[in-house]
């Protein structure tokens, strides 16, 4: 492993790689998504493996899958990332004006009983937004991270 790194000089972007890389099962579809290269993605992890002791991922069938530690960093880091980009948002919130794209992710009972009528009010109070409807499964949170595609308009 690379040398020591100082665990409290890692910033977001880096915690932000680890989640990708984690969630993709690849360095070169989270450098894809982050618009940089493998060598850039792989020089992050090293800095974190470093700083927090493990490998991160361990080859398995041809991939990479996350080690017991890597989960744990994840999802306690998961937190603090979605913290800090909800600080990023404007305080200010009109849903007539607001677009864009939410992801939710459900399972049959609650498509049935509980999202006709909060689709309903969210066409009346924010008609600009597109949603994209999940079968919620055992990863109903990664699948919400991971949506980019099949929105409808509301």
């Amino acid at each position: 492993m690379a040398k020591d790194w100082d665990p409290l000089a890692i910033d977001f972007a880096a915690i932000r790689t680890l989640r990708l890389v984690s969630e993709l099962g690849s360095f070169s579809k989270a450098a894809e998504v982050l618009g940089t290269n493998q060598s850039t993605t792989s020089y992050t992890l090293d800095r974190l493996r470093a700083a927090f002791h493990d490998k991160l991922f361990v080859r398995q069938h041809g991939g990479i899958v996350p080690t017991p530690r890597c989960i744990e960093i994840v999802e306690c880091t998961s937190h603090l990332l979605e913290g800090f980009e909800g600080l990023m948002q404007s305080a200010d919130f009109d849903p007539a004006s607001a677009s864009g794209q939410i992801a939710i992710a459900c399972n049959y009972y609650e498509r049935s009983i509980i999202l006709p009528r909060t689709l309903a009010e969210i066409r009346c109070r924010a008609p600009r937004l597109l949603l994209e409807i999940k079968t919620a499964r055992a990863k109903g949170i990664a699948q919400t991270r991971r949506s980019r595609s099949s929105c409808w308009p509301l």
